[in-house]
């Protein structure tokens, strides 16, 4: 027993005694990071260049994909139930719902019909209270709010329905 506490205080004196200082850096090593720093740079700036983009047209940087955008892109921004589904054909499915509120237009029939990408007519289950903003632009998917997503998408979407600064549509975004 005496032995093993001998050897086990040894290998605590060899951890106890200080580490070699790490050798200087060499002219390589300095070298890479030097580069390293300057891609990094590089990609950084190339960023925020991408998504600054000064010289793109107020036209191409005005109204979407923020939240005016896609509100004065809308064509049709609704509350209500979903009352179907059912197959358009091109790979398409018809969505037809009871309509409880309308924000764009202000008003319009009790009922409202439109088209989805098959894929996406699935989310729409027979029942489901939901809000929907169906762009303008024929072939973008109209974006669904369901549950808890409703109440505070209704009221920014309301707001900047309001938004007497609120910019025009200038078209896809």
């Amino acid at each position: 027993m005496g032995e093993k506490l001998r050897f086990i205080g040894g290998l605590l004196e060899e951890d106890e005694q200080p580490a070699a200082a790490p050798p200087p850096a060499r002219r390589g090593n300095r070298v890479r990071n030097a580069l390293l720093a300057s891609l990094g740079l590089a990609a950084s700036a190339a960023l925020l260049l991408t998504l600054w983009a000064p010289w793109s047209s107020p036209e191409e940087t005005e109204a979407k994909p923020d939240q005016s955008g896609i509100v004065a892109c809308s064509k049709l921004i609704v509350t209500g139930t979903v009352s179907g589904t059912e197959a358009a054909g091109d790979e398409k499915v018809r969505i037809r719902l009871n309509v409880e509120k309308y924000l764009k237009p202000s008003t319009g029939p009790e009922k409202a019909e439109f088209l989805v990408p098959q894929e996406d007519g699935a989310a729409y289950k027979t029942g489901a209270r939901v809000l929907v903003s169906v762009s303008r632009f024929d072939g973008e998917v109209p974006l669904l709010f369901t549950g808890g997503e409703i109440g505070p998408t209704w009221e920014w979407m309301e707001a900047e329905v309001s938004n007497p600064d609120a910019p025009a549509c200038s078209g896809r975004g």
